[in-house]
């Protein structure tokens, strides 16, 4: 797969990824919300890159850090998806 505008426009339309999440006191890392989202839904081919972009577009940039000081956001799964 190419990263090109199209593609990131594409995975934008198709995949909502505010639906999987809900706001937490805790912070999750990045690589941990994308393995679990890998883990529960449809949507098992999405490659890292892509949902770091639409992570970013909903959740802004990456400023809180978990217990082991990796970047991430103030949100976690929702187990019923």
């Amino acid at each position: 797969m190419v990263l090109s505008p199209e593609v990131v426009d594409m995975a934008k339309k198709e995949v909502d990824i505010s639906q999987y999440y809900e706001p937490s006191e805790e912070c999750t890392a990045q690589h941990i919300l994308f393995k679990e989202f890998i883990e529960t839904s449809k949507w098992k081919n999405l490659p890292k890159i892509i949902f770091y972009i639409l992570l970013g577009e909903v959740y802004g940039q990456p400023i809180h850090k978990d217990k082991d000081g990796n970047l991430g956001f103030k949100i976690k799964l929702i187990h019923s998806k």
